[in-house]
């Protein structure tokens, strides 16, 4: 289950079989190596029914030594043989979790991580099978609730997306990630004050979320309801994720422009709509400068912008 964790417990254990053994060994005083007659070379005739045994003496010192150091050079082969064979297994962590779920049983957290990977990967269909035997195994396993959630918004469910999220969040009331990803799914269903109460469930449990900070200061900022709108508390948010990434980051710098806009700071909103326009030329985002410029003429002239109303 962790192997990688047995190095410290074993101190112990090594210290005895290492200590002990060369104890052992050195009770040895005295070695006689006896040649039996039949194998003995100073046999004197075929017929002879004597025998000459040769008793050899070697130093219990010398002798300790090479029983020692064979032992020894046996212990690390070994030791190398095996570890050859577990790095087939360490290459990739895909490599490791399939590898965990071969050996064990009912290891839900095994399948929940291999189906993370191949999200990563991109390789949805392949994934959803290890989350549902994730989830099999073991229901109330809220990392993988979220993940399926995930998955099926990535793959345009929003529906059951925000079903499975909803459920995570009971599952795990306290956990940010949770919170955080149900928001992004409420968002994208259009029902933006629940995504509105989600995210800041999730930034009061974990406020350094620059991705959350982000898009609750974007909604709150643009959105074409004035009823979600609250320019000071965009400010907020959007301020901390770019003392976050100390203000290098232009999409997040741009929607810091649009929170100052709507909190009534044309100015503020012109400099940072520049300072995005600065950096995402400079990283080669030509799409993301050109529109911080028709924003910036927009906050020049003292007013907001407010996204256009989408019809859900």
């Amino acid at each position: 289950m962790a192997d990688r964790y047995s190095y410290v417990p074993f101190i112990g254990l090594f210290i005895c079989v290492v200590w002990g053994g060369w104890e052992l060994v050195k009770r040895g005083s005295e070695w006689n190596l006896h040649l039996s007659p039949q194998a003995s070379p100073l046999r004197r005739g075929e017929g002879s029914t004597s025998a000459t045994v040769v008793a050899l003496k070697i130093p219990p010192r010398f002798l300790t030594k090479i029983i020692a150091s064979t032992v020894g050079l046996l212990a690390i082969s070994a030791g190398a043989l095996a570890t050859r064979n577990q790095l087939e297994y360490w290459r990739t962590g895909e490599t490791l979790f399939r590898h965990c779920i071969e050996v064990t049983t009912n290891n839900f957290i095994a399948y929940n991580n291999v189906g993370a990977i191949l999200v990563n990967q991109g390789k949805y269909d392949e994934a959803l099978p290890f989350y549902s035997e994730s989830m099999r195994i073991n229901p109330r396993f809220a990392d993988t609730v979220m993940n399926i959630g995930t998955l099926l918004a990535i793959r345009g469910d929003g529906t059951n997306a925000v079903a499975y999220l909803q459920q995570a969040v009971k599952l795990a009331p306290k956990s940010a990630e949770c919170h955080g990803k149900l928001a992004l799914a409420l968002a994208q269903q259009g029902r933006i004050q629940e995504a509105v109460s989600s995210y800041r469930e999730s930034l009061r449990l974990k406020a350094d979320q620059v991705t959350a900070c982000n898009n609750l200061a974007w909604i709150l900022a643009t959105n074409p309801d004035a009823q979600v709108r609250n320019g000071a508390e965009a400010v907020l948010w959007a301020e901390h994720a770019c003392e976050l990434t100390q203000f290098q980051h232009p999409m997040l710098i741009g929607t810091l422009a649009a929170a100052y806009a709507e909190a009534g700071r044309p100015s503020e909103a012109v400099l940072m709509a520049e300072k995005a326009i600065t950096l995402a030329s400079a990283s080669g985002e030509t799409q993301l400068a050109d529109r911080n410029r028709e924003l910036k003429e927009l906050y020049r002239a003292g007013k907001p912008y407010h996204e256009a109303l989408k019809q859900w």
